[in-house]
């Protein structure tokens, strides 16, 4: 291969970490807004992340496409193959934080904020670890640092710790007055899907871990299985 195609190649390798550093970024702006309305009361702003939830689904489109085309064209092997694999899969992580994103916004629109103001600081306090957990996510995307992959993973646990502690909560307040049914309906679906994104972000990690290694991470012995 002559020196010109493998610094074309190259180039075309690093367009594709950056449109998915992008897409990331994005992500991680739409949530850091979420946490922002969730803890000033600012539900106008809610339309804006909406919005956003359609340019993740574009950038997720381009690329999709433009790593296919990679290739198809490159027709690349070992480490820069896993590479564009695992591109794919960040950028199908980050669409599904996105969506979940959008549906939390969605949610908010319906509960009245002053009565539930108590659970929605509690579930604030949720969205700012899964911010910091993805935040965290993007920092690995691009220093590669397996150490600070295996930490991240880690921290899947705590959010995985408020998320049940505060359902509990959800479902005693929910008990207490059956007229509260509708609103703890929709913190509770709140609560999961910040849970969920927390999980999409210890995916980005993983899938990281097995881009470096070429081996998948084992959640059990915190080392190459």
């Amino acid at each position: 291969m002559s020196e010109h195609i493998v610094s074309a190649y190259n180039n075309e390798l690093e367009e594709l970490r950056l449109k998915v550093i992008q897409m990331g970024g994005s992500a991680e702006h739409s949530l850091s807004q979420l946490v922002s309305v969730m803890k000033y009361f600012n539900p106008s702003d809610i339309d804006n992340i909406i919005e956003n939830e359609n340019n993740i689904d574009n950038m997720m489109l381009e690329i999709k496409t433009y790593a296919v085309m990679l290739i198809a064209k490159r027709q690349p092997l070992a480490v820069d193959l896993r590479e564009i694999i695992t591109a794919i899969d960040h950028a199908s992580n980050i669409e599904r934080i996105g969506d979940l994103i959008e549906n939390i916004c969605k949610r908010l629109q319906k509960i009245d904020l002053v009565i539930a103001e108590k659970h929605i600081q509690s579930l604030r306090r949720l969205a700012e670890k899964t911010l910091k957990q993805l935040s965290q996510s993007l920092i690995a995307m691009t220093s590669n640092d397996i150490e600070l992959v295996k930490k991240i993973w880690v921290k899947d646990d705590e959010i995985d710790e408020y998320y049940f502690s505060l359902y509990k909560d959800i479902i005693e307040f929910m008990q207490k007055d059956a007229h509260r049914i509708n609103i703890a309906t929709e913190l509770l679906f709140i609560d999961k899907n910040f849970e969920r994104i927390g999980d999409h972000a210890t995916n980005i990690v993983e899938n990281i871990f097995y881009q470096i290694t070429g081996k998948n991470f084992d959640p059990n012995k915190m080392h190459p299985a």
